[in-house]
């Protein structure tokens, strides 16, 4: 019951960041630190950054780069300089990031795109922002089509081919997973989808 709570509370902001700490490390969310670790990334820009637990963990793993967290969450944003002091912060949108074209070895985007109704802009600023490589975690449906727009959570479905219509301009995907996740009481079962984008 209590997972339960804690699923339905999932969109609620003032308890994201409570809910990944909660549940803990599963194997989806270790495979985009994987996918990091493997890119032997300089830096990385993190594009909504909670409570910089991406960082903490890429940290404990041996990341000794540059990083720098994002979010438009102010509340994740203090949260997340009180947790790591010596790392930087600060407030950004996805959709107009204040960065130079090829700024970022690699570029992280955390479970953003699902909240938006469009997601070809934060897509197309990730890849402009970053040098080598872009990781993108977003929830999506089982079966909806990829391009509808709604300002609903979860209302796409993701397919590679989807994905690589999408990327132009000398990126192409390297690797897509999906990891379905089963519906939990009054919680519809959905989807979290992965890729990776290198140059």
């Amino acid at each position: 019951m209590k997972r339960a709570k804690y699923r339905r509370e999932l969109w609620d902001s003032k308890r994201l960041f409570e809910f990944y700490r909660k549940v803990g490390w599963t194997p989806n969310r270790m495979n985009i630190v994987r996918w990091a670790l493997d890119c032997f990334p300089e830096s990385i820009l993190e594009i909504g950054c909670l409570d910089g637990c991406y960082i903490e963990k890429l940290r404990l793993m041996g990341y000794k780069g540059g990083y720098l967290g994002v979010d438009v969450a102010r509340r994740h944003l203090k949260a997340a300089a009180k947790l790591h002091p010596r790392e930087r912060f600060q407030f950004g949108d996805i959709r107009n990031l204040m960065f130079h074209d090829g700024e970022f070895d690699l570029v992280m985007l955390s479970d953003v795109i699902q909240h938006l109704s469009d997601h070809k802009k934060p897509i197309a600023e990730a890849l402009r922002v970053a040098r080598r490589f872009v990781l993108v975690s977003v929830y999506g449906s089982y079966d909806k089509p990829f391009a509808r727009d709604s300002k609903k959570s979860l209302s796409r479905h993701y397919t590679r081919e989807n994905i690589e219509a999408e990327i132009v301009g000398g990126w192409r995907v390297a690797d897509f997973r999906s990891f379905p996740l089963p519906a939990i009481g009054k919680v519809t079962a959905y989807v979290l989808f992965q890729f990776k984008v290198v140059r």
